[in-house]
């Protein structure tokens, strides 16, 4: 894969941001015979403490998308929860709107749904899971690795069960900035399971979703659990698929889940 590192402009931020993008190097061998292909397309978004530059950094993405017929595109948000926070940036609508755009004006992306896939790990686990059920006409599928997929807890039943560790003040005002107070939250579309709700009792497409939490993750498996029972109870309607094995919130755990992801989301190796 060909690694380039771009800093552009975002209208909808206003401002200057970056993003890595991983390409597939034998787009140019093939050039003569292929001049107007365009490739599937993977959104990677990082975690709650991190940027565009971790998964190039921290995980072996490069490695294992080495000879895929792809482009991989990772972004950052800070620490927004990829929404169009209450009092912040629109990441939103940055990500799903004019980030796709400004890719496939620079880079020989695919803008079909089928073609279009997004994860992430942590923060982004629960960004991945908000495009794709926010979107589900750009989003064929979504993986989340240990996501934050109920930030306020079960909802349904009045249980806040947010991070163990990071019940601290930062977080908490952190968390208000994203998505105001907890019932604005469970009444917004930030809310997953009112998004998957509303895409039960519609007849339109649903993105494909993949779910992994290590059971040893002290940061977000309450929340996966969380959200896994809701989707065993409401979810039916969907293709999803939850995994939980030995692994804490980390690389180690993440890592491995990697290649089935890209399994799952069917992206084949070039012939």
């Amino acid at each position: 894969m060909a690694y380039l590192t771009m800093n552009m402009r975002s209208v909808v931020l206003q401002m200057d941001t970056s993003v890595n993008v991983l390409l597939p190097e034998k787009r140019y061998e093939r050039q003569a015979l292929e001049p107007d292909r365009k490739y599937p397309v993977l959104y990677l978004l990082h975690g709650h403490g991190d940027d565009h530059s971790a998964w190039i950094r921290k995980s072996m993405i490069e490695y294992l998308t080495r000879g895929l017929d792809m482009v991989v595109v990772m972004p950052t948000v800070y620490r927004s929860y990829y929404t169009d926070c209450k009092y912040g940036l629109k990441c939103l609508t940055y990500v799903a709107e004019e980030l796709p755009v400004k890719m496939a004006n620079f880079f020989p992306i695919s803008t079909k749904r089928e073609d279009t896939f997004v994860a992430g790990n942590s923060m982004g686990g629960y960004g991945a899971f908000r495009l794709a059920l926010g979107y589900p006409e750009k989003y064929s599928a979504a993986a989340s690795f240990s996501g934050a997929l109920t930030p306020f807890g079960d909802i349904d039943t009045d249980q806040d069960e947010a991070f163990t560790l990071t019940r601290s003040q930062d977080y908490l005002d952190n968390r208000y900035r994203n998505f105001g107070s907890r019932e604005e939250f469970a009444a917004s579309d930030n809310n997953l399971v009112r998004l998957v709700r509303r895409l039960n009792q519609s007849s339109g497409v649903k993105p494909m979703l993949y779910q992994c939490c290590g059971t040893e993750d002290f940061v977000t498996y309450g929340q996966n659990v969380c959200f896994h029972k809701f989707m065993e109870q409401e979810g039916q309607g969907f293709d999803y698929e939850y995994f939980e094995g030995p692994g804490n919130h980390n690389w180690d755990f993440w890592n491995p889940q990697i290649p089935v992801m890209l399994k799952k989301f069917g992206l084949k190796k070039e012939v």
